[in-house]
């Protein structure tokens, strides 16, 4: 049955698509790592993280080294010379706390780079159960495409021999009509459910789900909840309010005196090789506009302090509600696997075991097909609704 399925699904690709290149058979496992190794939301990041690693070199970098020489009748009518050589260092203060801001952005980076490769994970996960979930809709929308294949002709035939009215023979051809534009508009939600894993993972290759059969996403899920203000989206705003901490350090830095040392060597006759140095401190008078700097990164701070408090209260009561999501709607997974299904095999053998005895016309026998059909397709949706549930809590539980 597999193999019947995954060569039906080869027919899809190749032949209504037009697919004629060689196709890669890929797991949700292999899609994964093809994505985190290609898509630029991931490779992106990595190549910040070495940004933030160059800026805290650059956080000590220094004024340009200034040198002063004159020569000529500087002191008296003699020759004389001067050489002065001049290190600006800034304020010092205000390298250190911008090594730390640097760090923070760095360890920033690093967290910025671990939740979009998680983001990515998921929602390559996401995709690939989607397509897999539009590949076996289509599946039954074919089955019951080819039932109702033969209904216009039916109901013409009976229409004119008098059992049926217009208005039944209208309704029965726009049923069909209905199944077969279904059909139709499923074909062109799998090449899109397709293309859009191909553009996570970054490729133009022809590609097949290895999972053909629509399973349960499976997750690792702890039971208390309190662990989840360690969680990465978490993580991610108390890195922005450590952050915003260093930035108001490091304005404030600026009212900390600037430094420079020089050297200086003259001749001045009859003397020479004489030698001195100098310690400049720069003490900024107009600071109204560094004062606002300063007030400005302390209220940063305080904004982000509130929206780190805030995302701790916000991800523990979305995990909450995507734990409670997924037991409801596994309950009505076992209300289908213990019962609907049941039934809706049960009509179908019913419904054949009647049409070969002749108990039951072929309009009639479409209709209970069409109705166990529908069983199973409430039943993949409800299916789907779990396990893009069961892989976002898994983004925020783990």
């Amino acid at each position: 049955m597999r193999n019947f399925i995954l060569l039906t699904f080869l027919w899809v690709q190749v032949y209504v698509f037009g697919q004629t290149g060689p196709i890669s058979v890929i797991s949700p496992e292999e899609s994964v790592k093809m994505a985190l190794e290609n898509n630029p939301a991931v490779v992106n990041q990595s190549l910040r993280i070495e940004q933030s690693q160059l800026m805290r070199k650059v956080s000590w970098d220094f004024e340009s080294t200034g040198m002063k020489y004159r020569s000529g009748q500087l002191y008296g009518p003699e020759r004389d010379r001067y050489l002065e050589i001049n290190q600006g260092f800034g304020s010092l203060l205000e390298h250190i706390h911008n090594y730390r801001l640097a760090d923070k952005q760095l360890q920033l980076s690093k967290t910025e780079y671990n939740l979009a490769r998680k983001n990515l994970i998921a929602e390559v996960n996401s995709t690939y159960y989607y397509w897999v979930y539009t590949y076996n809709r289509l599946i039954i929308q074919e089955q019951q495409s080819k039932v109702f294949s033969d209904i216009e002709r039916i109901a013409d035939l009976q229409y004119k021999n008098g059992d049926i009215d217009l208005l039944e023979r209208t309704a029965l051809v726009t049923e069909a009509a209905s199944v077969e534009t279904g059909l139709n508009i499923l074909y062109d939600e799998l090449e899109m459910a397709r293309n859009k894993v191909k553009q996570l993972i970054v490729t133009d290759a022809e590609i097949l789900p290895s999972m053909t059969e629509l399973s349960m996403y499976k997750i690792n899920r702890a039971s208390d909840t309190r662990m989840y203000q360690n969680h990465i989206l978490a993580s991610y705003y108390k890195s922005l309010t450590e952050l915003n901490d260093c930035t108001v350090a490091s304005k404030s830095a600026a009212f900390f005196p600037e430094l420079s040392f020089g050297i200086i060597n003259q001749h001045i006759a009859p003397y020479s090789g004489l030698w001195a140095w100098q310690l400049e401190l720069s003490i900024p008078v107009l600071f109204f506009t560094k004062k606002a700097e300063v007030q400005r990164a302390r209220l940063e701070t305080q904004i982000s302090e509130n929206e780190y408090e805030y995302q701790l209260f916000a991800i523990n009561k979305t995990i909450e509600n995507l734990v409670l999501e997924l037991e409801m709607i596994f309950k009505k997974l076992i209300y289908f696997d213990q019962y609907a299904l049941l039934e809706a095999e049960q009509i179908v053998q019913t419904a054949t075991r009647q049409l070969e005895k002749e108990e039951i016309g072929y309009i009639e026998y479409a209709r209970r097909i069409a109705e166990s059909l529908s069983t199973k397709l409430e039943y993949l949706e409800i299916l789907n609704h779990y396990n893009q549930t069961a892989i976002q809590l898994e983004f925020y539980a783990n």
